[in-house]
């Protein structure tokens, strides 16, 4: 399970943010393409142990939403046990 919080979103701190969630510390520096492999390996590495995985997004807010749905895409498989959550304040 990785809880992250996704106010004051910017490009990296969604995969930056995953990563640390499952234990990764990846430097801020890195390439998107690098953050993006940290952030998602640990979902197939669970896919492929039959494991759930759950991700629990907090202040999801428009900007977000294109990176979260890349992340629901990249991992559309009928064996995949993702779940994701998102929470947002309705004003």
């Amino acid at each position: 399970m990785a809880i992250v919080s996704l106010s004051a979103t910017d490009g990296q701190k969604l995969p930056w943010s995953l990563a640390h969630q499952f234990g990764g510390f990846p430097a801020t520096h890195q390439s998107m393409v690098v953050l993006w492999r940290t952030a998602t390996d640990p979902i197939t590495e669970n896919r492929y142990q039959h494991k759930n995985t759950v991700l629990l997004f907090d202040d999801a807010e428009s900007e977000a939403l294109s990176q979260i749905a890349r992340l629901a895409y990249a991992h559309a498989s009928s064996e995949n046990r993702l779940s994701m959550v998102l929470v947002s304040d309705v004003r």
